[in-house]
């Protein structure tokens, strides 16, 4: 019994990694087409997930455990404002690739994290962070903060695609995040 346990998993994680790799840049595969990558047999892949939204929902759900993993180290390190946004792109950009996923599946994403009470906190805290940065006069206090939220959100994703396509590394993508954020968003402007 033992095997098989073992030989579930790596087959649910093989399809999970398949799917993660293919359907950004193939969002339309199919189910078929991601076991085939995975080198899984259908009766296989049915066994673990009965539809494509399951899969995809999966896939979210361990792109978002990790995102969340991956910023733990941010609860015992007393940042604040664009120290803490700062500390916080550094932490995601290693995980380009399930963040990617997330971006290319946003709605679905949003759908299925919204009801994860992690996703609201993490919404609160870049909001904190940023009301924190405008206080320290980092961010300009004209702009509003669901709007230098959604900036600050659309430029990690760009990030993410710029990085999984090959065309920066993890440190280019941060620079270039962290330049055109703070300085567009700068009152020294």
């Amino acid at each position: 019994m033992l095997l098989r346990d073992k030989r579930a998993v790596k087959s649910r994680s093989a399809l999970i990694e398949a799917g993660l790799a293919e359907l950004p840049v193939n969002p339309t595969a199919s189910l078929t087409e991601i076991a085939e990558i995975a080198g899984i047999g259908r009766a296989t892949l049915y066994r673990h997930f009965a539809s494509r939204e399951a899969l995809v929902e999966e896939i979210l759900a361990v792109s978002f455990d990790d995102l969340v993993n991956a910023l733990m180290p941010m609860e015992n390190e007393n940042l604040r404002g664009k120290k803490a946004m700062l500390r916080a792109v550094e932490l995601m950009m290693p995980l380009a690739n399930k963040l990617r996923f997330l971006s290319t599946f946003w709605v679905e994403g949003e759908r299925v994290l919204s009801k994860d009470p992690r996703y609201a906190m993490m919404e609160n805290e870049t909001i904190l962070a940023i009301e924190q940065a405008k206080q320290d006069g980092d961010i300009r206090n004209d702009m509003p903060t669901r709007w230098v939220m959604n900036t600050y959100d659309m430029l990690i994703f760009t990030a993410w695609d710029m990085n999984a396509r090959g065309e920066a590394s993890i440190e280019e993508v941060t620079r270039l995040l962290t330049t055109t954020f703070f300085e567009g968003v700068s009152p020294k402007s």
